[in-house]
């Protein structure tokens, strides 16, 4: 299997609807089945709800069960590699929906943006190649067109690190923000009693006041500020250059491997969830690479197996 850079890899029959099937139930997994966002305005309203669009209907009755219904019927068509053009912009508006409900109550949350940035990517893709070569294409895979697939979801996620590792630049400068890392223990208290005050549950022990690991990090962190320097300094790094990741396989599992233990070791200390972001690096960077290996060290199996027989 022959190799380019910066351009879409090669990809396995089983490497793409794995890819496909995995990443389907990330999307499915984005949208709560009962009202667990109960929301009755938009005091704050962004993006769709910006345009005067009321999005509260999601949330009003036994909506959210019907609404999940619909979005798995997409997701099946998706998955079986079907009706591309059609299906992943309509599954992409059911994905962003909910999030820009959440949005629109006084604050960002950031936990779940990843997912319908790299549907809106597919689906830019997909629209994009039925124009150029129409909508012929059929089977479960599609060497040409689910290549560029995962590489354009490859892409979406190399923009949303690099762009946020910039904005930290633009905002202290690179070596500025190491540099903040002696506000760090200030950072992890704040959270940490942020955590404690929503919940009056102790990110420590479980008990009334902030204990075990939660201040033993702060203190950790501020009597070894240089390690707090070398983590900020490898976090920016990380994102200022994820765009290494769109070399080829090698850079894109590297990346991949660094992006979970950075954010595995964020949410370690700052109880932040990264959990849609790792397992989306994790579909998209790392598994390609795991299946490729494992089809190659089946191949050498079954070679050395009929070479003895």
């Amino acid at each position: 299997m022959s190799h380019t850079y910066l351009a879409p890899q090669p990809h396995s029959r089983h490497e793409v609807v794995l890819v496909r099937f995995l990443f389907a139930l990330l999307v499915w997994d984005l949208i709560p089945w009962s009202a667990e966002i109960p929301y009755t305005g938009q005091p704050n309203p962004v993006g769709l709800a910006g345009l005067g669009i009321d999005l509260t209907w999601i949330t009003r009755g036994g909506t959210l069960f019907w609404y999940n219904l619909l979005l798995g019927g997409l997701l099946i068509p998706y998955i079986l590699g079907r009706a591309l053009p059609f299906v992943t912009p309509v599954i992409t508006l059911l994905a962003i929906l909910p999030g820009t409900l959440e949005n629109s109550q006084g604050y960002i949350n950031h936990d779940t943006q990843l997912i319908p940035l790299i549907l809106v990517a597919q689906s830019v893709w997909f629209i994009w190649r039925a124009i150029r070569h129409g909508l012929g294409e059929k089977g479960l895979v599609s060497p040409e067109r689910d290549r560029g697939a995962i590489y354009a979801a490859q892409q979406a996620i190399a923009a949303v690190y690099v762009v946020s590792g910039l904005t930290k630049v633009k905002e202290s400068g690179f070596f500025g923000w190491i540099q903040k890392a002696v506000n760090y223990p200030i950072q992890l208290r704040k959270t940490n009693l942020s955590s404690y005050y929503s919940t009056l549950q102790d990110p420590g022990n479980g008990g009334s006041s902030l204990s075990g690991w939660a201040s033993g990090a702060e203190a950790f962190f501020a009597n070894h500020t240089a390690l707090g320097q070398l983590l900020l300094s490898g976090g920016l790094i990380l994102e200022v250059f994820a765009f290494v990741l769109l070399i080829g396989r090698r850079s894109a599992l590297a990346v991949g491997c660094l992006i979970i233990f950075f954010h595995t070791t964020v949410s370690l200390f700052m109880k932040l969830n990264f959990r849609v972001n790792m397992e989306a690096a994790f579909i998209f960077l790392i598994l390609p690479s795991l299946v490729a290996w494992l089809e190659a060290w089946s191949e050498r199996r079954t070679r050395l197996a009929r070479t003895r027989a």
